[in-house]
């Protein structure tokens, strides 16, 4: 009976060219049986907190943007997005048991929390089928990983390996940019409950649609502990531009992770040789330039405080990195560039106000 009540509704929706269907306080709405909705080109209001979507199969299609909103309980079996070159926005959190399944579109997080329980899978991503999320929100999952395996936990995208118990391991992706930001919009946290000397595997997909105008050779992964602190180049061992996925080995905990290019990243934080205008009494200098073993990084300054040097190629690649500690006066350091092949580097030196400095350097 229940399944022919939902059948009815979409039918009256349908004749009557009505542009949402809303689900009042109360309705009790409970399906059984992997009962098949389909809702095209119709705004879905959930407002009763005891409907039961847990055993059906909701197909949202169509031409035309949709939404999937309201102060109810979405808890859906399995969502299929299937928009053609439309939209399909969510305006509350939702949670799926078993499988979302995008077959054309986009599913647009809005702003929300779409919860994959575990063992819940996402399929079929790709360039013209994918979740998108410029205004926010998250899609994530929690399992168990005991010695993974170059799993990938919901299929979200991010494959991790490791000989290690991670225990408990709850996976958040996200696709909105903070303004600055020079990454392409596809970001990852990832949280297990033993985090340490993990020696982790981990493989980062991406699609081409998410590239954000970086190109593709010069992506590196990046990473961070937490939204409050600064986007660090963890780099990579290895990249498939076909099958769009960059990876690293020997990750030693799991946290926040995204894509760049160290080139974005110079042009954007460092826009001059110069430190001249930060003190009048700070200066920096390498010599000899051009270098054949070795070169003078000296540091001028007018006051003590720590800081690093970091050497990369003009591609992004990191080379060498050391911390420093800068004592008033000329402080001089030598940087070994005897294994380095001949060609154009930048060194990258921290200035006492946070902002970071780039000198050339040229090894013969």
């Amino acid at each position: 009976m229940k399944k022919l009540f939902i059948i009815i509704i979409l039918f009256i929706a349908y004749r009557l060219s009505v542009a949402q269907v809303v689900i009042q306080p109360g309705a009790l709405v409970k399906t059984t049986n992997n009962v098949q909705i389909i809702f095209n080109n119709i705004n879905v209001i959930n407002n009763d907190i005891s409907s039961d979507f847990s055993s059906s199969i909701i197909t949202c299609k169509g031409a035309n943007n949709a939404l999937l909103n309201g102060t109810g309980k979405w808890v859906i079996k399995k969502l299929i997005v299937d928009k053609k070159a439309a939209k399909l926005s969510l305006g509350a959190a939702i949670q799926i048991n078993k499988q979302l399944q995008l077959l054309s579109g986009t599913l647009d997080l809005n702003g929300q929390t779409l919860t994959l329980s575990s063992g819940a899978t996402l399929e079929g991503e790709n360039e013209t089928a994918r979740i998108i999320g410029p205004g926010g929100g998250m899609i994530q999952t929690t399992v168990s990983l005991n010695i993974p395996s170059s799993q990938n936990p919901g299929k979200l995208g991010a494959v991790i390996s490791s000989n290690k118990n991670l225990g408990s391991v709850t996976i958040k992706r996200w696709h909105n940019l903070i303004s600055g930001e020079s990454k392409v919009r596809r970001f990852y946290e990832i949280t297990p409950v033993n985090n340490t000397a993990l020696n982790a595997t981990l493989r980062f997909y991406y699609l081409d649609a998410e590239l954000n105008n970086i190109p593709e050779a010069s992506l590196d992964i990046f990473t961070r502990s937490n939204a409050q602190v600064p986007w660090t180049v963890l780099g990579n061992t290895g990249k498939n531009a076909s099958l769009n996925y960059i990876e690293k080995t020997g990750v030693s905990s799991l946290q926040q992770y995204s894509l760049g290019s160290n080139n974005v990243m110079l042009s954007l934080t460092l826009g001059t040789e110069s430190a001249s205008d930060f003190k009048k009494n700070f200066r920096t200098q390498l010599s000899p330039v051009p270098a054949t073993s070795a070169t003078n990084l000296t540091v001028y300054s007018e006051e003590t405080y720590k800081s690093n040097f970091k050497l990369y190629s003009v591609e992004g690649k990191l080379y060498q990195q050391k911390a420093l500690s800068i004592e008033p006066g000329a402080n001089q350091f030598v940087i070994d560039v005897s294994r380095l092949t001949s060609g154009m580097y930048y060194v990258m030196i921290d200035l006492p106000d946070g902002r970071q400095q780039r000198l050339s350097l040229v090894k013969q």
